[in-house]
């Protein structure tokens, strides 16, 4: 839309044929499209239909249609913008020491789009600094962290754009009502939304009638459900969660695996730390148990 100039809505966005396509439903054909519109699509490898345009991302910039189309559409869904390029997370001989311990040293391991790591291990055996660190929040002894090859050190914003942590703290302020807290942290992480798009997510976890309630009215499990809500307004592509499903009855589990699966179906990449077995649809999660 922002590229071409056609006025178009993003329809999907997927891998076809080895390659990244989307479709943008335009209505019917014009037979007296502006035969500039017609050469630029032309260029961009457009093949146009009845009622949409099929095209192959990899031949124009296509970050700047995604970030146009993210803008424009502040939903539930719209971590769906995700950039086509391949994404991947790569962890070189990482060591952790804190004080005179070392939680754990040489530590590798890569994950791809896609891709679910369920991380294990005993209390106190450095899950939660793994995490701390993958996120940029904490140093390492050594090692080397790299987000689609780019040292996270030195992209700044661009790495912190791609990546939702959720710690143990829930990170809502209690004086406030989830409507106020929700939309603050959407705003902060560049995705405005409305009271609309809030309560569909707030739906999405079955915790829509809390919207107007202050927080600190809330239950534990409610609160939870709440702070997860964040994924669904959210287009990082890498999430970080730490012990996510602590606090949630059976209909919360159920309602934050599908969330994950849809993510990881979109290419998404999840890493999360569970001291119970993770179902995540048909996902075979990798699995790496620190301390053992």
């Amino acid at each position: 839309q922002h590229i071409l100039g056609m006025g178009w809505q993003l329809s999907f966005m997927q891998r076809h044929q080895g390659k990244w396509v989307a479709e943008y439903n335009h209505g019917p054909v014009d037979a007296n499209d502006d035969p500039q519109r017609q050469q630029n699509g032309q260029r961009a490898g457009i093949r146009r239909s009845s009622r949409s345009t099929i095209f192959d991302l990899g031949q124009f910039p296509t970050r700047l249609i995604v970030g146009y189309w993210a803008q424009r559409h502040n939903s539930a869904y719209a971590s769906a913008a995700y950039s086509p390029l391949d994404c991947m997370l790569k962890i070189a001989n990482l060591t952790c020491v804190r004080g005179a311990r070392t939680l754990f040293s040489d530590l590798s391991f890569s994950l791809s789009e896609g891709e679910l790591l369920h991380l294990k291990g005993g209390n106190g055996a450095g899950k939660t600094s793994l995490l701390r660190i993958i996120c940029g929040l904490s140093q390492p002894e050594s090692g080397e962290i790299r987000w689609n090859e780019a040292v996270i050190g030195s992209m700044g914003d661009g790495f912190r754009r791609d990546i939702c942590y959720l710690g143990h703290a829930n990170a809502l302020q209690e004086a406030l009502s989830v409507q106020e807290n929700l939309g603050f942290i959407a705003t902060l992480g560049g995705h405005p939304a409305d009271a609309t798009t809030i309560g569909a997510a707030l739906a999405r976890l079955g915790v829509r009638a809390t919207q107007q309630r202050l927080v600190r009215h809330l239950s534990q499990g409610q609160k939870r459900r709440v702070a997860l809500t964040r994924l669904l307004l959210t287009s990082a592509r890498l999430w970080v969660l730490d012990e996510p499903f602590v606090a949630l009855d059976a209909r919360g589990l159920g309602a934050l695996s599908d969330i994950i699966a849809a993510h990881l179906e979109r290419g998404g990449l999840v890493i999360l730390t569970s001291h119970q077995a993770v179902d995540i649809g048909n996902r075979q999660p990798q699995l790496l148990e620190l301390g053992a």
